[in-house]
């Protein structure tokens, strides 16, 4: 939708502004090649909270067939080079269209017709499929931290050390459909976590229509720490032999704090 209006409005085809309309986004701003000031800095907030992936790793990890280094490579390679052009096709064409008055949630700035509807209902779907992918990985998170406190306090070394809840050995030895049940497991460790999840981002939504604050904060906390500085800070603590990658795992933990400051003051400016 948002590439149709952007090579169909000079043809007429496409009218960004119908009837020369008055709205947040129309007339349309100003277009640059370069921004200065503060946007530049703002938008990694943004861009951080786009492409972190981290948080799924482990549960793409044990759905590989053959998890080695190189092929999780692969598949990041692939997976944020094809993410990367698909938010740059969309972003340079709503920008092109809008310029400067481009609205946080790209698709608020087009008018509502039959095809904003059906692109607003794609979107949903797009959210209905994310979420569980969200979900599953807090939820490992939430049960194995909950696990290794539940092991400090019961001084259980193996517990406590354990970077994943239940028993890793026995899961490598469960057919795939016996996985795939697994992720239905009505165990309290898991269905806590994700209940919490779930009610707080639908509490959020419903009180909400401007997520784009939400996502600037959220980016500049949450999505800068997991995705700069704390890989650079366990790149430290688990390869402290391997000096010359300290230097690039440093510049993430610095970034990553400049992101997050950055990120939140000038979402409040």
């Amino acid at each position: 939708v948002i590439i149709c209006y952007a090579t169909g409005q000079d043809s007429g085809f496409l009218d960004p502004c119908p009837g020369s309309e008055v709205t947040d986004s129309c007339p349309p701003g100003e277009v640059v090649a370069f921004m200065g000031g503060a946007d530049p800095i703002r938008a990694f907030s943004s861009l951080a909270m786009a492409y972190q992936c981290q948080i799924s790793t482990p549960t793409i990890w044990n759905e590989m067939e053959r998890p080695t280094p190189r092929r999780m490579l692969v598949v990041y390679i692939f997976a944020l080079g094809l993410a990367g052009i698909m938010y740059s096709i969309v972003a340079g064409c709503g920008y092109g269209t809008y310029g400067d008055k481009v609205a946080s949630n790209i698709l608020n700035s087009y008018p509502n017709n039959g095809l904003v509807y059906t692109a607003r209902i794609g979107l949903s779907f797009v959210v209905i499929f994310s979420y569980p992918i969200q979900a599953i990985a807090l939820r490992i998170s939430a049960a194995s931290l909950f696990q290794v406190i539940k092991g400090c306090f019961n001084k259980d070394t193996a517990l406590a050390k354990s970077a994943f809840p239940g028993e890793p050995k026995k899961y490598d030895k469960q057919t795939t459909l016996q996985k795939s049940l697994s992720c239905f497991e009505l165990n309290p460790i898991y269905l806590i976590p994700t209940v919490i999840f779930i009610a707080f981002t639908a509490l959020i939504g419903f009180a909400l229509d401007d997520l784009g604050v939400v996502v600037d904060i959220t980016g500049a906390i949450g999505a800068a720490t997991i995705a700069f500085t704390a890989p650079g800070v366990m790149f430290f603590l688990i390869f402290p032999e391997r000096k010359v990658m300290h230097w690039i795992a440093a510049f993430a933990v610095v970034f990553g704090i400049f992101v997050l400051v950055s990120g939140v003051i000038l979402v409040f400016i």
